[in-house]
């Protein structure tokens, strides 16, 4: 049964549709600089990097998510967890305070798609690392949850 949605167009061929935007869009962006490699082969194809290596406190940045997997995947940019090493571990930051609208950004197989988040105004000086979680495949290709980490960058006083 296919499900009909405003202007008579079918559910089905609104995502084919929706897809292929994302294929056309994601094929002209730039591979993802600031990416560890081997974090690719643990998450199902998927490569997350920022937009720079160093910020300061409170600055936005961007993060590119590129997906060599083989399924289209959802995820938000803002809902991303920022992770600080402190010793020879890394460590969640807590962000009490933090709102992000609860929406989800489709990914297809071979796209990349770039998307803003901030750095905590409270930061202290060191290094961090962006963890994205994505939601991946449907029904009975269902992959379940995945994340992706950033390479590690610093934040300077």
């Amino acid at each position: 049964m296919e499900v009909i949605v405003g202007n008579g167009i079918s559910h089905i061929a609104l995502k084919r549709l929706l897809t292929g935007i994302l294929v056309a869009v994601g094929a002209c962006a730039p591979a993802p600089a600031n990416s560890p490699p081997q974090e690719a082969a643990r998450n199902g194809g998927l490569e997350v990097s920022t937009d720079r290596a160093s910020y300061r406190a409170g600055q936005p940045l961007t993060l590119t998510v590129h997906n060599r997997g083989a399924d289209t995947v959802a995820f938000n940019p803002c809902t991303r967890t920022l992770e600080a090493e402190r010793g020879n571990a890394w460590t969640a930051v807590p962000e009490p305070a933090r709102i992000c609208t609860m929406e989800a950004w489709l990914l297809a197989p071979g796209g990349t798609r770039a998307g803003p988040t901030e750095l905590p105004a409270d930061l202290v000086a060191g290094r961090y690392r962006a963890v994205l979680g994505f939601s991946a495949g449907s029904g009975e290709h269902a992959a379940g949850k995945l994340e992706a980490r950033t390479a590690p960058f610093t934040v300077e006083q």
